[in-house]
């Protein structure tokens, strides 16, 4: 149908021109391959970076967040006229590319738009086909001669029409012969047992679609009693309910909840990525207890924080950067960027930059009054928190991130390997032993939705685990079809049982050390949430501190007991 076919859309060679006005270059390289032109198309963004392809298109414009131009304005094809176009040429020296002028470039275009295959020849005598013959619709179609005698009577009854006289035994023979064809002209041929074999192949291929339906339905009902086991029960369904441990407060914790997760995020971020902005991790990262002390101003802990906060200043005045409107504040005309931020103007520094990224009007109107160090604990927590989320836009950062992202996917897919070959593994020692397993398809799939498999954050409630575990399933699916189909031919019959041993032994060293791997390097990425109990509890596992973390409602805790613990 037109409505429902889908129409392709002509790009417009003047949307085309349009990235070449922010510093974008179309370059189109023309070689002879096969007695034909063909084009390759690229891309060179303003940086300088080489893109080929779509996909590495639309993640250069998302990931540096280009606004400017879009998908649209991209095309990949050798025969649009824009850009600078190159053609390979032989010479003494090996393939130079020369490049085209205005005039030529229309006729490279044209002659690779050409017809492709062999130019027809007009001078070739074509044979004129021939109408075939309809047959009729009341005519019936032509049947084949049937032969009811065997060859010893077809041979009596050309020897009968060779003879001129017959006598009585001929007669007798003759008549027999032509009852014998009467009767079996006149029985028709019996349709009952091809139907009765049609209908018997027909109840068949039901009874095997019945057979696999029910097994499906099996399949599925064993699926969804294992997720409804796998989901966490409510407490008024439950028939013995087991007291909650009651936590404490952490000892000499005097900040708030708000302010303590703030210095929370500062120590994981700086732990992280510390070491790709110039830190010490072992010098620079302060603790906690030096983070506490130096937002209530306690102590020479106070120098320490203000140090760090122009150091975090710096590197985010830098990169990401300002915007364009707050480049040159001075009266001066000079740049932020070319400033010596220290103790004397942070401040007023740290002002500029939060209200270029918008930070709350609270902050940036206090900063004009008071100095970093004269606002309360919250604040200035609520600040190092603010800064560390930007500098996570700083390509420095980001490109961390990617590597990290990259260096998990590799790390995971050799422990795909590695799991595959266990399990064929076992499944071979489990043959050697004639131990039957009924589960193995099941047993093999347990891993991927299993709670504690991989990173352990398919237990997240956030829907970027469920994402991520989703992916994983989909990606697992094709490697276990290759696996499986490899069964065989590693599955070596003349293999020993401790042979089997000692290889399984081997690969089950291997795939804890993956696993551990695994573990770690996700931990870079987030932290880990083991769950949250009835009390709306969360339970948090931070790699570079110490003990599982409980967060809580201050809600819980009255005032009184509040004030006491800050007292004490």
């Amino acid at each position: 149908r037109k409505d429902e076919c889908i129409r392709r859309r002509v790009t417009d060679e003047r949307e085309l021109r349009i990235p070449l006005q922010y510093g974008w270059r179309r370059e189109i390289r023309i070689k002879t391959a096969e007695c034909r032109l063909q084009g390759e198309t690229t891309y060179f963004a303003p940086c300088g970076k080489r893109l080929r392809q779509f996909p590495e298109v639309i993640k250069y414009l998302v990931r540096n967040a280009v606004t400017e131009v879009s998908r649209e304005h991209f095309s990949f094809s050798p025969r649009m006229n824009v850009g600078e176009f190159f053609e390979a040429q032989d010479c003494s020296e090996g393939v130079q590319w020369c490049k085209l002028n205005a005039e030529e470039i229309p006729l490279r275009i044209k002659a690779m738009m050409g017809r492709r295959g062999r130019p027809p020849n007009p001078n070739k005598q074509r044979v004129p086909k021939q109408p075939k013959v309809k047959r009729g619709k009341g005519r019936p179609p032509k049947v084949k001669a049937v032969i009811f005698l065997n060859n010893t009577e077809l041979k009596f009854m050309k020897r009968i029409e060779s003879q001129a006289v017959l006598n009585e035994k001929e007669k007798q023979k003759l008549r027999a012969l032509l009852n014998k064809l009467k009767q079996k002209g006149q029985a028709k041929p019996r349709p009952e047992r091809k139907l009765k074999k049609a209908q018997r192949v027909k109840m068949d291929q039901k009874a095997k679609q019945v057979k696999k339906r029910q097994k499906l339905k099996r399949r599925q009902q064993k699926l969804q009693l294992r997720q409804e086991m796998k989901k966490p029960t409510e407490d008024l369904y439950l028939t013995d309910h087991k007291p909650l441990p009651e936590f404490a407060p952490i000892p000499g914790l005097v900040l708030s909840g708000r302010a303590f997760s703030d210095c929370l995020t500062v120590i994981e971020f700086l732990h992280n990525y510390g070491k790709v902005l110039g830190f010490d991790t072992s010098k620079d990262v302060p603790s906690l207890n030096t983070l506490q002390e130096g937002l209530l101003n306690v102590g020479d802990n106070m120098g320490n924080i203000q140090d760090l906060l122009i150091r975090l200043l710096q590197i985010a005045v830098l990169n990401p950067g300002m915007p364009h409107k707050y480049q040159s504040v001075t009266f001066l005309g000079e740049q932020i960027c070319d400033i010596g931020i220290n103790r004397d103007n942070v401040s007023e520094v740290l002002r500029i930059f939060l209200e270029a990224y918008g930070a709350e009007a609270e902050l940036c109107e206090g900063l004009k009054s008071k100095s970093f160090q004269a606002h309360c604990s919250e604040k200035k927590a609520a600040v190092l928190a603010f800064l560390v989320n930007e500098l996570l836009g700083s390509s420095v950062v980001i490109r961390e991130i990617d590597k990290n992202i990259d260096h998990r996917a590799n790390i995971r897919r050799n422990k795909w390997i590695v799991d595959g070959k266990l399990r064929r593994l076992k499944r071979a020692l489990a043959k050697k032993k004639g131990i039957r397993e009924p589960n193995g398809i099941v047993d093999g799939r347990r891993r991927k939705k299993d709670p504690g498999s991989d990173e352990g954050h398919s237990g997240n409630a956030d829907g970027k685990g469920q994402e991520e575990n989703a992916k994983e399933e989909t990606k697992e699916k094709p490697l276990e079809r290759r696996t499986d189909g490899t069964n065989k031919m590693d599955d070596h019959p003349c293999t020993s049982a401790a042979e089997l041993n000692r290889q399984i032994e081997k690969l089950s060293k291997r795939q804890t050390f993956f696993a551990r791997k695994l573990l770690q390097v996700s931990q870079t990425l987030r932290a880990l949430l083991l769950g949250q109990d009835r009390f709306r509890r969360r339970y948090w596992v931070f790699p570079h501190l110490c003990g599982v973390f409980v967060e809580g409602s201050e809600a819980s805790l009255g005032t009184e007991e509040l004030e006491a613990e800050r007292s004490q």
